[in-house]
Parts: structure tokens; C-alpha cells; sequence
């Protein structure tokens, strides 16, 4: 279930989008560095419990590649998790090698502006055996 929460997290892209909530009218774009606020799990909203933490942040390269540090209280576990990204339409997929393994998670594009973006992937969270609608809020950065 972490693979997925942080590819919720790590969604990032090449995606733009117009949108009525954009900054100034302008065309956003994932590109750039991201800040997780907050997780929702079936319509119920948790905050990130490292939300306070310097430097936690997912950035999106114009490359098509994803950099991620994964906190935990604080403290830096992970770094520099490189995955890729491909947009069609609405869906982002994301890219993760593990060791030699390659995942990819497929997410719906529900908002983004210039300032925030929403992912949202069906999984089980709770591992009950039954899929559960997760998605990530998160503000940029730059």
C-alpha cells in the first residue's frame, strides 16, 4: 500500500490543463515541485502528518521523470525515487522501478491549476479486499 500512496503522491506530468480556477487565465502544468496537503480515503480527508517537514516535496521534471523524498516524522527515508510519467487525456500513468521490478499505477486528473492539482487511483488501502477511492491534494511550491 505504500508503492500506491506514493505513487498518489508522486503523480506528476506533463499534463495541462485550463480550467476556470487557474492563476491569472494562464495554462497550468504539473511541472515543477509539489507539496502533499492532504489524503483522501473513500471521501474522508487526512492530513499529512509530515506536512510541517522542510524540503517535503515531489518534483515533476520536464523531462517526464519524478523525483520524490519520502518522510516519515520528519525524517528522510527515501530520496530520489525516479519514476516516469505519460499523460492521455485526464489519466496520468506513473513509472516505478523496484529493484527489478517496474509498477505503474494509472490516476484521474480531477483538478489542477497553476497552485494545486488532485490525484485520485481505486485500490485497497486497507487491504479488505475491497477497492477504495484514494486521492492526494497537493500545492506547488515554484
Amino acid at each position: 500500500m505504500k508503492k500506491v500512496l506514493l505513487g498518489v503522491l508522486a503523480l506528476g506530468l506533463s499534463f495541462t490543463s485550463c480550467s476556470s480556477d487557474d492563476d491569472n487565465g494562464s495554462v497550468a502544468t504539473v511541472v515543477g515541485k509539489w507539496d502533499p496537503d492532504y489524503n483522501i480515503v473513500n471521501g474522508v480527508k487526512f492530513l499529512d502528518p509530515d506536512q510541517d517537514c522542510d524540503n517535503l516535496y515531489i518534483e515533476f521534471l520536464n523531462n517526464g521523470n519524478i523525483v520524490s523524498h519520502d518522510y516519515t516524522d520528519c525524517e528522510l527515508e527515501e530520496s530520489y525515487e525516479e519514476g516516469t510519467w505519460k499523460v492521455d487525456g485526464n489519466t496520468l500513468s506513473l513509472s516505478y522501478v523496484y529493484g527489478e521490478d517496474v509498477e505503474t499505477d494509472v490516476f484521474e486528473i480531477r483538478k489542477l491549476t497553476n497552485s494545486e492539482i488532485e490525484l485520485f487511483i481505486k485500490a485497497d488501502f486497507d487491504e479488505n479486499g475491497v477497492e477504495d477511492e484514494i486521492g492526494s491534494h497537493l500545492t506547488r511550491v515554484n
